[in-house]
This record gives structure tokens, sequence and C-alpha cells, in this order.
């Protein structure tokens, strides 16, 4: 029964380890980025023009191993070449 109980701690501090971010980061148009060692949490805060109306849109995305080893700018190239824009 205690190696068992050992076990579920080790586990649980992996998970913690490898899930828990470390470092964050927030960027001048309100994005924020938090890096873990295996995903990356990203909150994107865009704004966008419809009908002459401006709508600030935000949605959070999760970037899981290796897709959070990428950088910032290529994951926001990415980002925004998926999203249409009205001007």
């Amino acid at each position: 029964m205690k190696r068992r109980r050992v076990y579920v701690i080790i586990a649980f501090l992996l998970m913690f380890a490898l899930f828990f971010p470390f470092k964050w980061v927030t960027y001048a148009d309100g994005t924020k980025e938090l890096s873990a060692i295996a995903v990356k949490y990203v909150s994107w805060h865009y704004t966008t023009s419809i009908g002459g109306e401006v709508l600030v849109k935000s949605t959070t995305k999760l970037y899981f191993f290796p897709e959070n080893q990428k950088d910032f700018e290529t994951l926001r190239d990415e980002f925004f070449s998926k999203r249409i824009f009205n001007a």
C-alpha cells in the first residue's frame, strides 16, 4: 500500500512539473503566453472591424509538444493566417 502511494505522489509531481507554467509573458496587445515543459498556453487578444464597428475578441489555445517549442512569432503567424478579417 505504501508503494502505491509513492507511485501516485511521483506521478502527481511529474504531471505538475510538465504542465505547470513557469514562464509568463504579456504582449502589448494583451496576448498572454504561459509556457510549461509539455504545453504552451496562449490567450490571444485581437481586434477586428466589421461594418465600422470595432470588436475585441479573445480565445485561448493550447499547444502541446512539439508545437509548444515554436517561438511566439511563428505561432502568431499560423494563428492569424487561419483567421478572416474584414477591413
